[in-house]
């Protein structure tokens, strides 16, 4: 199994580490230790929670046999010759060192340690199979200890999801590799059968002994070039935004995406990428009701135009090309967003002897003029919401307004107002470069050390009624922010956050900052997108949580929304280690004629699908 997170990877186990009992490999880098000791290999990671203990946890080996195992339930004592009796495994062995291999020697089994570029990796080697009829399947057990295992959220994964004890941390555990004595690939599945134990399962009929198991852990699922989320060249997204289907659009200075010849534009369906209508380098794109929006600058789009002036157009995309928006093109658009099927868009207008800075709304039909700020403003971020319609950017009064009852575009742009308050309240003291919207406020990043009255260092968020800091703000310039159920996602240019080392993304929850990774990105990040159980990041980067990925990654966010209502509910039976009627998802425990399936879906039993729990008083569908 191999460490993603580790890279590049800087151990070595030194004379003094190394004994019979014991060899340490650090990864210095990604603040990761591994012990091979008599007990087998434990690892250290950090928590995410700075003040919080770092979780230590084992993986090992403890028995081989034929599937199903004859104490599970189920099989039949006739079965039993067949497959035959498992063999354990010492729960001590000894431990070598043999320049940068370490090895933990059991009777029958050998786990392989070592360190290099890609991270720690540790091998299950099976000098001989199992007794029983060669027709069944093999079983490698592996015991957890120090941490929990749950189904994997992502169908197409494959694996399980490890968390460490007393750690926020989610690792991923998957990618089955198996191959036998001549280097031929055999069949294999992994299944968590407890919180504590997982079974690799192998079709071993044809297999030449011994085995190499080779399972993979990695981070809190950054993926990148190597994980089947292949990147641009040269790496240079500078927007992206997502669609309700699952589908992400790029925009930037690049010439390719994956394969696919894209010039500055491009689609992500999550598992390839397909090519746009070619455009010239802008960073601006938006989503808003599905259709897809860009801008652009140059002739091709723009009539009428002074020459030699600089011109920008707002495009929609029409399935095959792009169209303009509207009949006049801008001197420069700053920003974009959209609310209820209509695009917001700030720019400056055209005529250079009469240019104005304005805010303007396209319904579909017609383009139309907001109030303006003042005459001066310069809107670097758009935000609309049921909550109301906000712009910041570098303005003569407060950097920060709101529209006073959320009903825009008509009430004109005023300071904040707090519920009920009288005297309006102050904005950021320094412009506002990105706003994101959150519940009934927001947040804001920019250049600023206050907001309203409250020390907010580059970032802040506006509750609707007053401002709160988030802790002691980040280092350097936001560039980019995205909300993912309860957490703040921030990308950049800096190297801590709230006083954490981080490097150029951070997460938020709501009281403690931490690296989603520990290896963060290896240059800026301009952009992010929530998109079901995924945050995309792209950037200049080359690497991204200690993977290859050009400039393009992917974050698996966990939890249940992007699998299927039914891939949550197994997930979570087999984590409460549920069976029979409380386990079914077509079971009706009660005679409301709900079953198990739909009061999980409809979240009517937030401790889960187990029966016990279900009762009629959580309502029906």
């Amino acid at each position: 199994m191999t460490v993603g997170w580790c890279f590049p990877s800087h151990a070595v186990a030194t004379e003094a580490e190394r004994s019979p009992d014991k060899a340490v490999m650090d990864c210095a880098v990604q603040n990761l230790r591994a012990r091979a000791t008599r007990e087998g290999l434990w690892l250290t990671t950090p928590n995410p929670k700075p003040a919080e203990p770092a979780g230590c946890f084992r993986i090992t080996a403890v028995g081989a046999g034929r599937a199903p195992f004859p104490e599970e339930s189920g099989t039949a004592a006739r079965d039993r010759t067949r497959l035959g009796s498992p063999v354990t495994f010492s729960t001590s062995g000894t431990v070598s060192v043999a320049g940068p291999l370490v090895s933990y020697h059991r009777a029958g089994m050998v786990e392989e340690y070592s360190v290099s570029p890609a991270g720690v990796r540790q091998d299950f080697l099976l000098a001989a199979p199992p007794p029983g009829a060669k027709g069944e399947p093999l079983t490698l057990r592996l015991a957890l200890t120090g941490a929990t295992v749950t189904a994997s959220s992502a169908a197409a994964d494959g694996g399980v999801t490890l968390t460490p004890d007393h750690t926020t941390r989610s690792l991923a555990y998957r990618r089955l590799l198996v191959t036998d004595a001549l280097h031929r690939r055999l069949p294999a599945v992994m299944e968590p059968v407890s919180r504590s134990e997982i079974h690799l399962r192998v079709d071993d009929t044809a297999a030449v002994y011994p085995l190499r198991i080779d399972p993979t852990i990695g981070d809190a699922d950054w993926e990148g070039t190597n994980e089947g989320v292949p990147g641009v060249a040269p790496a240079g997204i500078g927007g992206l935004a997502a669609d309700d289907h699952g589908n992400v659009f790029a925009r930037g200075f690049f010439a390719r995406a994956g394969t696919v010849t894209a010039s500055c534009v491009a689609k992500w369906d999550g598992g390839a990428w397909s090519a746009m209508a070619p455009l010239s380098g802008n960073n601006l794109i938006q989503v808003v009701n599905n259709e897809v929006y860009t801008t652009m600058a140059g002739s091709e789009y723009a009539t009428g135009e002074v020459p030699g002036t600089y011109h920008e157009r707002v495009l929609q995309w029409k399935g095959s090309t792009w169209v303009p928006v509207g009949a006049s093109p801008y001197h420069q658009i700053t920003a974009l967003t959209g609310y209820d099927g209509t695009l917001y868009f700030a720019g400056d207008t055209y005529d250079p002897a009469t240019r104005t800075r304005k805010i303007m709304g396209w319904n579909q039909f017609t383009v139309f003029e907001m109030p303006a700020i003042d005459s001066t403003a310069i809107v670097h971020a758009l935000s609309a919401s049921p909550y109301g319609f906000y712009a910041g950017g570098e303005f003569t009064t407060p950097g920060l307004y709101i529209a006073r009852n959320g009903n825009f575009p008509n009430t004109g742009f005023k300071s904040l107002e707090a519920p009920g308050s009288a005297p309006p309240i102050n904005g950021t003291n320094g412009m506002v470069m990105v706003i994101t919207p959150s519940g009934r406020g927001l947040y804001v990043a920019g250049r600023f050390s206050t907001a309203g009255t409250v020390p907010a260092y580059q970032i802040a968020k506006w509750t609707g009624a007053e401002w709160q800091a988030l802790g002691t703000g980040v280092s350097g310039r936001v560039s980019a922010m995205s909300v993912a159920g309860n957490d703040l996602y921030v990308g950049g240019t800096f190297r801590t956050a709230g006083g954490v080392s981080v490097r150029n993304v951070a997460k938020w929850d709501g009281t403690h900052w931490s690296s989603p990774t520990p290896s963060g990105a290896d240059q800026p990040v301009s952009a992010l997108a929530a998109s079901g159980s995924h945050l995309y990041a792209a950037g200049g980067f080359s690497a991204v949580g200690g993977k290859a990925a050009g400039g393009f990654a992917r974050l698996n966010l966990g939890g249940t929304s992007g699998a299927t209502a039914r891939e949550a509910f197994d997930a979570a039976t087999a984590t409460a280690g549920l069976q029979g009627s409380d386990a079914d998802p077509s079971a009706t425990p009660f005679l409301d004629g709900v079953s198990n399936l739909l009061k999980f879906a409809f979240n009517m039993n937030l401790a889960g699908p187990d029966s016990s729990t279900l009762t009629p008083a959580t309502g029906t569908a």
